[in-house]
């Protein structure tokens, strides 16, 4: 009644956002038996009670496992989505970098900057402090090996120590271009892990994206790496997110066809490229290219709507397997 639901609607409504929240195996429990992940999924299913158009939510990835901050992130963006606001606060960067469109950062009740992620590290690309606290009882050595982890070299960053902090630059101007290069990779995603990509005249799949550069696994299945600094300055092609792939093949004929068998395979193999689902009927071309020793050389070129590399595969295989059943029906020898 709280949230102006209709009784008829209330308990459709409950059960749908339990499973939702990932807590239909624990319908039955007493919240209070409840951890702080469960408490946090029970909050935010009880904050979309009614239907919101605006969502506003309080640190709602905080207490999650990975899992659990995963399926709170794809719900969250189901929401945005649906074309609804949502609202939030969290101190975990990795997820304001990942769902966000509009970033506020704010200081002791002060807005100090606001802008879409890539815009707020464009702002503060030059000129980088970073002063660090030590908690009570840590060593400033961790300090130096957490850098390490990182790729910023402690011999050139660590700028003084102090009993309470210390503070340090990012003194090293390749690191620290490889360091921008890196953010602005993960801000603007021209490509993720995963993704097949052509840079700087290599070719594979991407394994990692890291602070300092990312690695590429070739088709020859070495490891290339590239420096960040390198890749934002380069072309990317992101390969696959290609919505159409051009195939192009040579069909070689024996140059003593007849005309009118050479005119009607040809028409032949046309039709199969138009009555295939996941051809570009537009840009269909099939076409007497050159003239070889003995043979006759067809160009056949199409365009395929397909989701990924492998599915290319598949639908090329069961093309061409088409046009050489033709080529057997039609008594056509390809040489």
């Amino acid at each position: 009644r709280l949230f102006g639901v209709p009784s008829a609607l209330r308990k459709k409504r409950a059960d749908e956002l339990i499973e939702r929240a990932g807590l239909g195996r624990a319908r039955s429990q007493s919240l209070k038996k409840f951890s702080k992940g469960m408490l946090q999924r029970a909050g935010l299913a009880q904050a979309l009670m009614n239907d919101p158009e605006l969502v506003v939510l309080d640190e709602p990835m905080s207490g999650l496992d990975p899992i659990g901050r995963k399926e709170v992130r794809d719900l969250i963006v189901s929401l945005r989505d649906q074309g609804k606001t949502v609202f939030f606060s969290t101190h975990i960067l990795s997820d304001v970098e990942a769902i966000t469109d509009q970033v506020a950062i704010i200081a002791r009740g002060q807005l100090q900057a606001h802008g879409t992620p890539y815009e707020l590290v464009k702002r503060t690309i030059l000129g980088i402090d970073v002063m660090i606290r030590l908690a009570s009882g840590a060593e400033p050595g961790e300090l130096v090996t957490g850098a390490d982890r990182v790729g910023l070299p402690a011999y050139s960053v660590v700028a003084g120590l102090g009993v309470g902090g210390l503070a340090f630059a990012l003194a090293a101007q390749q690191t620290l271009a490889n360091l921008i290069g890196s953010l602005i990779i993960m801000f603007e995603k021209p490509f993720v892990t995963g993704n097949t990509i052509a840079v700087k005249g290599i070719q594979g799949k991407v394994e990692s994206v890291g602070f300092r550069s990312t690695r590429i696994r070739t088709s020859q299945h070495s490891v290339v790496t590239i420096p960040s600094s390198d890749l934002v300055n380069s072309t990317i092609d992101n390969l696959d997110r290609r919505s159409h792939r051009r195939i192009q093949t040579h069909l070689r004929l024996p140059a003593d066809i007849p005309g009118a068998k050479l005119d009607a395979f040809l028409a032949g193999v046309r039709g199969v490229l138009e009555a295939h689902p996941h051809t570009v009927k537009s840009d269909i071309g099939v076409e007497l290219h050159d003239f070889g020793p003995g043979n006759l050389d067809i160009l056949v070129s199409f365009n395929l709507e397909v989701p990924s590399g492998a599915t290319e595969s598949g639908l090329r295989h069961e093309i061409l397997r088409a046009i050489f059943g033709l080529a057997e029906e039609e008594g056509v020898a390809l040489v």
